[in-house]
């Protein structure tokens, strides 16, 4: 039975604060240039600096590195390894293997990421094509993900994101959290069979989709030196405005839509299609189909990854033998404005 898809936002809604955040000060200008060193020096050698790189680069005592990065830590930039001066995560950068690797097609490198969330947010951190590899929590079965545009590919077919713990307490433990609770599956079915044998919570179910658009307004801009954690207001507006509306009782939908405001019917009034490598002609609608959503939203196809609407081909004009006009063609069209029908040689 599908899960009710708004199951997740009770896990989001507590969410903490976000930690301090940074000012134009001294102190927290410096503050600022360490974050984005670390982040740099993760995305260039896939592990982070040392405390004495930092004390280098900067002109630092230990104290005074030390200082600068357990502030981080409360700002949850990053997390240190408990008890010690050294970086064990700077969100999504994992500094020790996990069963979430994350490879740039395009210059091969390679990181490990915390959790199946941080995972899939390399995706809006990096606005690039990324691959996971990944394994199910249930059976080790490997799950291979191609992320791009948002969307996904995956094998098997359908993985899921389990998070079990609502967000308030994922900083009680940030490591536990990251570790047995923001995990893959390789299917809800496999989800729910590990979750009866461990007697674990309902949790929250995402897609591939779902995750991403979840982890955007967190990841986007990571890299940024002038980067500030959203704060807890505009994270729950985010989450809330990304409820999902299944098309069907019986049909998980990828697809994202506010849920205070759906259409007749709960039909979306934008239906999402990524058409590659197809002749322009098979993206307008098609023989038979009509333009009948609630409100008269209009479909929109995509061609090429560019959004198209769909136009209501136009009335038969006088001695067209009521041949209806192709005013709905993408482009200009020979018979876009009046039909023309020729009888065809005996």
């Amino acid at each position: 039975m599908p899960r009710d898809p708004r199951n997740f936002i009770g896990l989001l809604v507590a969410i903490p604060d976000e930690g301090r955040i940074m000012t134009g000060s001294t102190d927290d200008s410096l503050a600022r240039d360490v974050r984005k060193y670390v982040f740099d020096h993760f995305l260039e050698h896939a592990v982070p600096p040392v405390l004495e790189q930092i004390m280098e680069r900067y002109h630092l005592d230990r104290v005074e590195a030390f200082a600068i990065l357990k502030g981080l830590e409360d700002a949850r930039h990053l997390k240190l390894v408990p008890g010690t001066q050294r970086i064990l995560m700077a969100f999504p950068f994992s500094a020790v293997a996990t069963p979430f690797r994350v490879t740039r097609p395009v210059i091969g490198r390679r990181y490990y990421a915390n959790c199946a969330w941080d995972a899939v947010a390399f995706h809006a951190m990096l606005h690039e094509i990324i691959r996971i590899e990944g394994r199910c929590h249930h059976c080790a079965e490997p799950i291979s993900v191609e992320l791009a545009g948002g969307r996904s590919r995956a094998s098997p077919s359908r993985p899921v994101v389990y998070l079990a713990l609502p967000a308030a307490q994922w900083w009680n433990d940030i490591v536990t959290t990251c570790s047995n609770h923001m995990v893959f599956f390789s299917s809800e079915a496999h989800m729910d069979e590990w979750r009866k044998a461990a007697q674990a919570p309902e949790g929250a179910v995402l897609t591939l989709e779902e995750t991403h658009a979840l982890s955007v307004p967190i990841y986007k801009d990571k890299l940024r030196a002038e980067y500030v954690r959203p704060g807890k207001d505009q994270l729950i507006t985010h989450f809330r405005s990304l409820l999902v509306v299944p098309r069907r009782a019986a049909d998980r939908v990828d697809d994202l839509h506010p849920a205070d405001d759906p259409t007749e019917h709960g039909m979306l009034p934008v239906q999402p299609t990524v058409v590659d490598d197809v002749d322009e002609k098979l993206a307008p609608a098609g023989v038979r189909s009509r333009v009948r959503h609630g409100d008269c939203s209009p479909r929109i196809p995509v061609v090429g990854r560019e959004l198209v609407f769909d136009r209501v081909s136009g009335a038969a004009h006088p001695g067209s033998l009521r041949v209806p006009t192709l005013d709905h063609e993408v482009r200009d069209h020979a018979v876009e404005d009046c039909s023309i029908v020729k009888a065809l040689p005996d």
